[in-house]
């Protein structure tokens, strides 16, 4: 049964209360206010610095606003009694849920009451530069004047705040706690491994939240208040254009940075120096390592536990700095702290983290036996499951005035394999279909039919993403990529016989593109089957002859209208409409050219209007070869051959066979066509 919450204060709340903690008058008052709606069940103050404290309140939502804005835990309000509001008194709310227990306060929404005039367009321009901002609910003290309209003012701003915000839309890593979502499991599960003193490996395609699972390491550890990661950014052009030996000076340097960090926190010194940098030579850089990292472990309450983010960028093979990438850097690197992390019980543990496992999957490198192979296990970031999803979608979306229908959040998690940023990204369409629809208004339910077009919407216009997402398999994993074409396209044969090596599986299906059921391989993500499709679909190796002319048809109706508008703009682009005209009816014949003597050029190309067949396009190239030669980088004779062998088959021609050797001749020359004219029009 639903508890029932009534607006009022906690028992343990009166007005000496509220004064010895620090409120004014004005404050009690507004804070009186505010119970004639909300349930009051704590306060208490708050210092960022010496200088600068502020007080709080904690406000439990009444039934009625439980189910009107669907918030059930409680919200921060904190008020800042400065006549001019500053972006540091949004650390406040940081510090406030830092302090009390997560679990209790709604981290996505607080309320700002502030004595600055101007506190509702400061706040929107704060949080404007600050995509991963919470929502904060701003007021004026001055708008608590008359209690009996708090209520409702209180109402109408939330909404305004709620329904403008697209909180979907995100592109780059989670920094912050307030919109991370899933991955709980996963990374209790790496810090455990680091106090248990073991190394971990996490890899995954783009956009999958690797970075972001590292913040939320990094929170959690600050929370336990034993450690901080100390993070290495190997992308980072002051850390990986460094040979082996100064990369370990660089460990050594942000092991110290990190330790004044903390130190800073406990308003404490650190009694200790930087290294030298010089002391870190090819001799004795492992001494020197082993040396100062013993003295930082001196001032740290748990292991040194340091993240290798990006790996890639110092591993072989993949890295674009050639001393890591031929190993005469990755050797020597990672044989010194492998040494020291075996040598050195309880000092120090690490996680690597990046797109591609190659580095740790050769036992030998260049002769030598590589010193992080079976040292570093690697394990794929999985997709989020369909709680996870709701979660995220679910919470996300009420926030901003859309309730799902339940059989969306299985549908989003199966459409899209649980990738996140797949996931919000079609959310985020659903939002926008919404908000541009004059006649929904928030609160909207969203249902499949709103899912389905957002959905097609998403495939039709974000292949970018997909491109992106399978960087790694197409630069790095040939096979494993040409697995994917002979699965899209149907070629079931050529997959399974790959399929045989259980490395090319292991990889599609860690990265969470396959999946196996009953020894049957299927894509996980329909998005990246539509990609490889479209990019792939007429490559497959065996058809029957009605699958060989619906081929020929549709690209032969996809390239003509393409061809037709490159010749309508090389020719007006260089010869001009009239002289452009003359050139088009000449090349008609007597007949074409009588009826449509009287068309413009421009409507000469219009097939409403006029004819112009792939054969006369044939022609006019042929007339004007020099306008065309550095388009169809081909010889002139190869070019036209490859036009006649494509005219060659008209859509009437269905009743013909076509040999085999014919259809490849076919596909070679559309394919350099096509080509050719997408080159022009990119």
């Amino acid at each position: 049964m639903r508890k029932i919450i009534s607006e009022g204060f906690h028992p343990s709340i009166d007005n000496q209360i509220l004064k010895k903690v620090g409120f004014n008058d004005e404050e009690i008052r507004i804070i009186k206010s505010i119970a004639y709606t909300w349930y009051i069940t704590k306060i208490g103050e708050i210092n960022l610095s010496k200088a600068t404290s502020y007080k709080y309140v904690l406000i439990k939502p009444t039934n009625r606003l439980q189910e009107m804005f669907n918030i059930e835990k409680e919200l921060g309000v904190i008020f800042s009694d400065y006549d001019d509001l500053q972006p540091r008194t949004l650390d406040a709310f940081d510090v406030l849920h830092t302090e009390l227990a997560t679990w209790r306060i709604e981290k996505i929404c607080s309320i700002l009451i502030s004595r600055d005039l101007n506190v509702v367009k400061k706040i929107n321009g704060f949080i404007k530069s600050d995509v991963e901002a919470r929502i904060i609910i701003p007021f004026g003290y001055q708008e608590f004047e008359d209690p009996f309209s708090v209520g409702t003012n209180i109402e109408n701003r939330f909404r305004e705040h709620f329904y403008d915000r697209d909180l979907f839309a995100f592109s780059s890593p989670l920094k912050k706690d307030v919109y991370f979502f899933g991955r709980k499991d996963l990374i209790h599960t790496i810090i455990n491994r680091h106090k248990s003193n073991e190394n971990s490996g996490l890899f995954g395609l783009r956009k999958t939240g690797k970075t972001s699972v590292i913040y939320g390491i990094k929170r959690a550890l600050e929370r336990d208040k034993r450690s901080i990661p100390i993070i290495i950014d190997c992308q980072d052009t002051s850390f990986n254009q460094r040979e082996w030996y100064e990369a370990l000076y660089f460990l050594c340097l942000k092991a110290y940075e990190v330790l004044k960090e903390l130190k800073i926190k406990e308003n404490k010194k650190l009694n200790m120096k930087e290294p030298v940098r010089e002391k870190f030579t090819k001799i004795d850089a492992s001494l020197e390592t082993e040396k100062y990292l013993t003295i930082c472990k001196t001032h740290m309450k748990d292991t040194l536990f340091f993240i290798f983010d990006e790996i890639e960028n110092i591993s072989i093979r993949t890295s674009a700095v050639e001393h890591w990438k031929n190993g005469t850097s990755f050797i020597p690197f990672w044989q010194t702290l492998r040494s020291l992390f075996q040598r050195k019980t309880d000092l120090l543990s690490y996680l690597i983290i990046g797109t591609n496992p190659y580095s740790i999957e050769q036992p030998t490198i260049n002769g030598t036996d590589n010193p992080i192979y079976n040292f570093i296990k690697p394990e794929y970031i999985q997709g989020f499951t369909v709680s996870d999803t709701k979660e995220m979608v679910n919470k996300l979306g009420l926030i901003m005035g859309l309730e799902f229908d339940e059989t969306i959040f299985s549908k989003l998690t199966e459409d899209f394999g649980g990738h996140p940023f797949l996931i919000r990204q079609v959310c985020s369409i659903i939002n926008q279909l919404i908000v541009t629809n004059k006649s929904i208004k928030k609160p909207a339910s969203i249902d499949r039919n709103i899912y389905y077009k957002a959905k097609d919407i998403y495939m039709q216009k974000n292949s970018e993403y997909i491109e992106m997402i399978l960087t790694v398999l197409n630069n790095y994993y040939e096979d494993e990529y040409e697995m994917l074409k002979y699965l899209a396209i149907g070629n079931t044969e050529d997959f399974y016989i790959l399929a045989e090596d259980k490395a090319l599986t292991n990889h599609l299906l860690g990265y969470g593109i396959l999946y196996k059921n009953h020894n049957i391989y299927d894509f996980k993500i329909d998005l990246i089957k539509k990609y490889i499709l479209d990019k792939n679909r007429y490559k497959n190796k065996v058809l029957t002859m009605e699958e060989k002319w619906r081929e020929i048809s549709d690209r032969r109706n996809r390239i003509e209208p393409k061809l037709r508008n490159l010749v309508k703009m090389i020719l007006l682009s260089n010869l001009g409409a009239e002289e452009a005209r003359k050139v088009i009816l000449d090349i008609l014949g007597s007949n074409r050219k009588r009826k449509y003597d009287s068309l413009s050029f421009i409507d000469l190309f219009n097939p409403s209007k006029g004819e112009i067949y792939f054969l006369d396009l044939q022609k006019i190239i042929n007339k004007k070869w020099e306008l065309f030669k550095n388009i169809f980088q081909n010889s002139k004779k190869s070019t036209f051959e490859n036009l006649e062998k494509i005219n060659q088959y008209r859509n009437d021609a269905h009743a013909k066979d076509i040999d085999e050797d014919d259809f490849i001749l076919f596909r070679i020359a559309i394919s350099k066509l096509e080509e050719e004219i997408n080159r022009f029009f990119s």
